[in-house]
């Protein structure tokens, strides 16, 4: 056995990240020396870390179920509505928290705009979170869940995922104010996980329906309130993640539901 491919058995989720935090991170600093929208596709890198270190910790078998997580689609309809709905609902409770506290009135002409968020649902479903989604949460998440409550595998995904996000903080693409909503985000999407028998499916249709709103209601802010409105919906995800860790514990398990799929191990070696 090669030392490398040893390395890589013995750290399978050492080596995912830093696979995935390193061309993320260079692609981000690439796209500030020579500007091109073309390095965004090195998202890509989280994917296919995942399926480079699956290939290698448990050959074609391990990749295939990777792949297969992506399409687990027979999974209850109302999973369906808790994915796609959830994100929609907690970004209009910020919104209407944000007019409550003296948002100016959004114009019928910008309201208007609101078919915008399907173009913005398909591009974060195709780009985004075919890109991220199979990697942080069909590989390592699964292999987080393993000697890990569901509520810690989830909040360690929350400060790592922040961690990747960091050159868009840098740059301004994204303000540091959303960590909440990453870390909150992760308790949803480790709730659905494991209560949908390991669907990235779900989770990719999530991390769709969070993508699709912030143009269309930070265009419908501006200045101050704007970020303010990004505050709202940070408390707003904590408050989600805290009645969640309350009513169903740190297991995150629903009744009636499986997730010994989700959690069950893929390959022979250590999860670290």
């Amino acid at each position: 056995m090669k030392p490398s491919t040893d390395a890589v058995k013995r750290h399978p989720l050492v080596t995912f990240f830093a696979l995935s935090y390193a061309t993320f991170y260079f692609a981000m600093g690439m796209r500030e020396l020579f500007p091109t929208d073309l390095w965004f596709l090195f998202i890509y890198g989280t994917f296919v870390a995942a399926l480079l270190v699956s290939s290698i910790q448990g050959g074609p078998s391990a990749r295939r179920e990777l792949l297969s997580r992506m399409t687990r689609w027979r999974v209850g309809w109302y999973w369906y509505a808790i994915a796609l709905g959830f994100p929609i609902a907690l970004r209009l409770i910020a919104f209407g928290a944000n007019l409550a506290l003296e948002a100016p009135t959004p114009s019928a002409s910008q309201l208007d705009a609101w078919p915008d968020m399907i173009a913005s649902f398909l591009f974060t479903l195709i780009i985004v979170a075919v890109g991220e989604e199979p990697g942080f949460r069909g590989f390592a998440l699964t292999r987080m869940l393993q000697g890990r409550s569901a509520l810690s595998a989830a909040l360690w995904m929350g400060v790592l995922v922040s961690g990747w996000h960091l050159p868009l903080f840098v740059t301004g693409n994204d303000p540091p104010t959303i960590i909440p909503v990453i870390i909150g985000g992760a308790v949803m999407i480790t709730w659905v996980y494991i209560n949908t028998n390991g669907s990235v499916l779900l989770t990719m249709l999530i991390h769709a329906s969070v993508g699709a709103t912030p143009e269309f209601f930070n265009e419908l802010s501006d200045g101050k309130y704007e970020t303010q409105q990004t505050v709202l919906l940070a408390i707003a995800y904590c408050v989600m993640a805290a009645v969640l860790v309350a009513v169903l514990g740190p297991s995150l398990k629903g009744r009636r539901l499986s997730p010994e799929s989700a959690t069950a191990p893929v390959a022979s070696s250590t999860a670290s």
